[in-house]
C-alpha cells in the first residue's frame, strides 16, 4: 500500500480549498497527510481553519519582506522544516520563486486561472464556476 502524501498548503484567503482537502482526507477519499499551513496574511481565516483541525499553522507574512526574492527565501526556509512531497498553491496571492526541490512537485489552484479569470467579482468559487461555465 502506497503511504499518504504529505502536503503543504500555502494560502492568504478564507482557506475553503484547505477544507475540501481537509474534508476529502477525513472521508477516505484522498489518501494524503496536511504537514503544515502556510499564510502570507496573519489574519487569514485558513490558518483558523487549520488549527481547529490540529493541523500546524504558520505565518510568512508577506508584509515584512522587501522583495519576492526575500520572502521566497523565508518560505523555502519554513517548508525545509516540513516532510513535504506536494506543495499546494491554494490560494496564495504572493509571487513565490520556489526551490528547484519543488520543481514538479507543486500546483498552484488560485490564481493560476489569472489573467484569463480576473477582475470584478472574480474570486473564491467564482473563479472556478467561471472555467467550468465557460467549458459548458
Amino acid at each position: 500500500m502506497a503511504k499518504p502524501i504529505n502536503l503543504a498548503v500555502l494560502l492568504s484567503g478564507s482557506g475553503r480549498t484547505l477544507q475540501n482537502f481537509i474534508d476529502r482526507i477525513r472521508a477516505g477519499t484522498l489518501d494524503a497527510r496536511i504537514q503544515v499551513v502556510i499564510s502570507s496574511r496573519a489574519d487569514a481565516y485558513g490558518l483558523e481553519r487549520a488549527r481547529q483541525n490540529g493541523i500546524p499553522a504558520v505565518v510568512v507574512a508577506s508584509r515584512k519582506y522587501r522583495t519576492p526574492e526575500t520572502l521566497s527565501r523565508a518560505l523555502a526556509a519554513e517548508l525545509e522544516k516540513w516532510p513535504v512531497d506536494l506543495l499546494v498553491m491554494a490560494g496564495f496571492m504572493c509571487l513565490f520563486r520556489m526551490p528547484d526541490k519543488f520543481i514538479g512537485r507543486a500546483t498552484n489552484i488560485h490564481p493560476a486561472l489569472i489573467p484569463a479569470f480576473c477582475g470584478k467579482g472574480m474570486y473564491g468559487h467564482f473563479v472556478h464556476e467561471a472555467v467550468i461555465d465557460l467549458r459548458d
